[in-house]
């Protein structure tokens, strides 16, 4: 059995109805004892294909799959390359557009809690799925007129030594999970060089345990000057290696969209929600 604390939070339970939203594939394996337990719909921003062109979203299907977890509206539906053209060049809508389809999800499939990517400033694409994930969070409250449970998780960096915010777990997996949880990141081979990195900096031992935070609370402000400090300099030596031609810049392309999401978020109103593709 999976160990947790059922006293304070009911998201542990199975059969709660959740969602997990995540930017990247593999990003799953951060909440697997979760996904065991649940069975969330599963939402995937990109394909994961970064700047090599090659999607690993199948890897992830097969975990899902195994897991017997659903895959939601949009999976792996874009291009990183996309997403950071959008960016560039301040194309919004298509995030506007998709915040408006995922509150309608929310309200289809009556979820009452949502889970996504925490703002970490390491890749501009997980802080705009947490930017994503909040705007439709709003707008399906806004709508349904219900409270929905709006969580995120750390996919970079150790959740054990970010206790500062308020947090629900964790999920102390016994141990057929962990070793399956194990097994699942080391085959997941498109990702061997960031699970050996956060194996050898944090331990084994630290993909027992998972925590899930508020999202009103962790990293409420992520934008002060060196909060994307990271994805910025990757993003440097990035184009010298001639990999991409621009750096995605915090304040210049990541804060305005923050900015045009919560706009949108409360000005919508039920029809614009409705008026999507994705009927309520």
């Amino acid at each position: 059995m999976m160990k947790t604390d059922l006293s304070t939070t009911g998201i542990f339970v199975p059969g709660i109805r959740a969602a997990l939203v995540i930017a990247h594939p593999g990003h799953e394996l951060s909440l697997y004892g979760w996904l065991k337990l649940v069975r969330p719909r599963v939402f995937v921003l990109t394909d994961g294909s970064g700047h090599s062109s090659s999607p690993r979203i199948e890897r992830t299907t097969n975990i899902l799959r195994e897991l017997s977890a659903e895959t939601g509206s949009f999976y792996g539906r874009f291009s990183d390359a996309t997403i950071y053209e959008m960016l560039l060049t301040h194309q919004y809508d298509l995030f506007i557009n998709l915040a408006r389809e995922l509150a309608a999800q929310i309200i289809n499939e009556r979820f009452n809690c949502v889970v996504g990517d925490a703002s970490e400033g390491y890749n501009p694409t997980h802080d705009v799925c947490r930017l994503v994930v909040d705007a439709a969070v709003e707008m399906a409250e806004r709508a349904s007129g219900l409270k929905i449970k709006n969580l995120q998780f750390l996919a970079m960096s150790n959740p054990a030594v970010e206790l500062t915010a308020p947090h629900v777990g964790p999920i102390c997996l016994d141990e057929a999970t962990f070793q399956q949880k194990l097994l699942a990141a080391r085959n997941y081979l498109e990702l061997k060089d960031e699970i050996d990195a956060l194996i050898n900096e944090h331990s084994a031992e630290s993909f027992r345990s998972e925590y899930l935070y508020e999202a009103s609370h962790y990293n409420v402000d992520i934008f002060p000057s060196t909060a994307c400090a990271y994805y910025e300099q990757h993003g440097e030596k990035r184009v010298k290696q001639g990999y991409y031609r621009h750096v995605i810049r915090c304040h210049e392309h990541v804060f305005p969209l923050a900015l045009a999401l919560r706009r949108c978020a409360k000005e919508s109103v039920y029809e614009q929600i409705a008026g999507s593709d994705y009927d309520l």
